[in-house]
């Protein structure tokens, strides 16, 4: 029997990891340091990570109120379950103190997934038969590996 596989993910280190960043600053920092959106399996979740990041950015004071409010600016709030997915995130959230462990958790399947995806377009390159478009994946092999990082720079108090 051939089972259908699933990408790795991990959704409750990805809700965890959010709600912390609802609940505090060391959180954001860990979440930024690690990760982009792009690491995120669930797009709603790269979605109010982002908002994450903008609202504070932005405002300097991060929680449910103040980046539902961004994402209804930007147009995303309902389709995202409003601010009771926010708020939702944030009182679920195991504890904020672990969030670089859920970072890192998020961005090593995030890893093999971006490893996965490579090894696909191998495969199917080399099913083609062109020796120079596998030579010319397998050259961009370590950037598309490579995790692309957040670029918030949060200053330390």
């Amino acid at each position: 029997m051939n089972a259908k596989r699933v990408d790795p993910s991990n959704l409750e280190a990805e809700e965890a990891l959010l709600g912390a960043m609802l609940l505090g600053r060391d959180a954001i920092q860990a979440g930024a340091d690690a990760l982009s959106s792009a690491d995120f399996w669930k797009p709603a979740h790269a979605a109010i990570f982002d908002a994450v990041l903008r609202t504070f950015e932005e405002a300097q004071s991060v929680d449910p109120v103040t980046v539902s409010e961004t994402l209804r600016q930007a147009g995303q709030l309902e389709q995202l379950g409003g601010r009771a997915a926010l708020l939702r995130l944030q009182a679920q959230a195991p504890a904020s103190g672990n969030a670089r462990h859920y970072a890192r958790i998020v961005a090593e399947l995030a890893a093999l997934r971006r490893a996965l995806s490579l090894a696909a377009d191998l495969s199917e390159t080399a099913y083609g038969g062109d020796l120079s478009e596998v030579e010319s994946l397998l050259a961009l092999a370590p950037e598309r590996l490579a995790a692309p990082l957040g670029t918030v720079d949060i200053p330390m108090e």
